[in-house]
Order: C-alpha cells, then sequence, then structure tokens
C-alpha cells in the first residue's frame, strides 16, 4: 500500500506520488520534489491554486512549525 499524504491547500488525501512535497531549507520554503531534504515536508497538488490557498492561509508555517518565507516564483508547476 502506498503512503498517503494531505495536501495542505485543499486538504484532499491522496498517495504520495501524486503530491508535490515542500520542504524548509534555512527558513525558505523549497520545492523537494525528490522528497530528500530533511525535516518535515509540507503536500500540495500539483496545480498552483492549492499551492495559493496554502500560502494565503499560512498553511506552510503551521506545517512546517516553523516560520518559512515563501520566495516569489516557486510554484508546485516548476
Amino acid at each position: 500500500m502506498a503512503p498517503v499524504r494531505t495536501c495542505v491547500g485543499c486538504r484532499r488525501r491522496a498517495p504520495k506520488a501524486l503530491l508535490v512535497r515542500f520542504a524548509s531549507l534555512r527558513g525558505t520554503l523549497t520545492l523537494d520534489p525528490a522528497g530528500l531534504l530533511p525535516g518535515r515536508g509540507a503536500y500540495t497538488c500539483p496545480n498552483a491554486a492549492c499551492f495559493e490557498r496554502a500560502a494565503g492561509r499560512r498553511a506552510f508555517t503551521r506545517t512546517l512549525r516553523q516560520a518559512v518565507e515563501i520566495p516569489p516564483g516557486i510554484s508546485p508547476e516548476g
């Protein structure tokens, strides 16, 4: 059975492979497609709407349990 994660934008549960992982790297939100960055991860659906919703609700800060800066231009779509 594949691991299941929850999108922090829309709260939809999906297999980990179908979501995009973000992590904090020195206090900056970083796209982590390989899942190799240490620490907690936050997952979103691979579309800009879920990412924007999560950013607007401060879901990344809450999920990662630390304040994170969201750099301009970052998105799950690459």
